[in-house]
């Protein structure tokens, strides 16, 4: 699998923990950050943060409203390699007493692998060794 950004550029996968707080507009430091990153095209989505965002939906309009703010950032998904990885990763935590939830592990393995920082208020991030931290 190829990685898609250069080490020097600046890309931020954003956790459903942020787009949580980002869609129900609570805290403004917080939601023009997003809007930063998603102006100059610096974050990013996956599919299991796609997936738990959608769960969450309540009606028709807020559907909309999450669906137009996600349409136009960069996808990245997981293969074989990465699966595996996530496993690998599952496994040593838990061996130290971490259980980390493979909704967390799965976007880390992806920010990993993809030299991404992880927007997130989420402490089980801290947790997992390779995790690059989104600075606010």
């Amino acid at each position: 699998m190829q990685k898609l950004k250069n080490p020097k550029e600046i890309g931020v996968l954003i956790d459903t923990s942020v787009w949580i707080e980002f869609f129900r507009n609570r805290e403004a430091n917080l939601v023009n950050r997003v809007k930063k990153l998603i102006k100059s095209n610096q974050a990013y989505l996956c599919g299991v943060i796609l997936s738990e965002l959608l769960q969450g939906i309540k009606n028709e309009e807020e559907r909309m409203m999450v669906t137009k703010a996600l349409l136009g950032l960069p996808y990245i998904e997981m293969g074989r390699e990465l699966w595996e990885e996530a496993g690998n990763i599952s496994l040593e935590l838990r061996q130290k007493g971490h259980l980390i939830p493979l909704t967390d592990i799965f976007p880390a393995v992806l920010a990993i692998h993809h030299n991404l920082e992880i927007f997130t208020l989420d402490v089980h991030f801290q947790l997992i060794p390779g995790v690059n931290l989104f600075k606010t």
